[in-house]
């Protein structure tokens, strides 16, 4: 398993790009963690151009996942249009699989396959969107031993996502955007349960 102490996952949706340029504007360059972003994305968009705005708002390294890639505490990976982002143990896998929850990349993907790689690593966040994906995810990491946030509903321009979320999973906590940074911070700190179970893994 990695040694990078924590796993930060994020989804967003509908009015979700702001979200996820606010946050990661507010994090340290020298963040603990390593991040994946899974942004709903249509087929013709152009990650790499998503990419490069954000990291024109943050300190931390931006860049689009590559398939095998070796991820990296520091690092924020987004998922490339019309491809599941997976994180391993170790490296992120980019497949073509079936879409869910009617997307492709999925919030759920992503969020399942770090729970069970990662299992109390990580910590989830859920912004803003429409529907319901990342609902299962968020209940894999919470299974997990993982940390669950989301964006104050109230707060977000598409509460669907965060919403469905509360009405499913016991989140750990319910913040805006702009409190997220400090949240983060705090739990950065603190040390890891290893003995959690694993979704998948008996």
């Amino acid at each position: 398993m990695s040694d990078i102490k924590n796993m930060v996952v994020i989804g967003a949706s509908a009015g979700g790009y702001n979200a996820v340029t606010e946050l990661l504007s507010k994090l340290s360059p020298t963040c603990d963690a390593a991040i994946f972003v899974v942004l709903h994305l249509s087929k013709k968009s152009i990650a790499d151009v998503i990419a490069r705005y954000y990291q024109k708002h943050t300190p931390l390294v931006c860049k689009v996942a590559e398939h095998e890639e070796i991820f990296m505490k520091g690092h924020v990976y987004l998922a490339p249009a019309d491809c599941h982002m997976i994180i391993d143990e170790n490296q992120i896998l980019l497949t073509k699989g079936a879409p869910e929850n009617h997307w492709r990349p999925s919030i759920d993907v992503l969020f399942c396959s770090a729970a069970v790689a990662h299992t109390s690593k990580v910590i989830g966040i859920i912004l803003s969107g429409l529907l319901d994906d990342g609902t299962s995810g968020m209940y894999a990491i919470k299974r997990s031993g993982g940390i669950c946030i989301i964006q104050e509903p109230s707060e977000a321009d598409f509460p669907d996502m965060p919403a469905n979320v509360l009405k499913s999973v016991d989140v750990d906590f319910k913040v805006l955007v702009a409190d997220m940074e400090y949240l983060l911070e705090e739990l950065f700190k603190k040390p890891i349960d290893k003995n959690m179970n694993v979704p998948g893994k008996h």
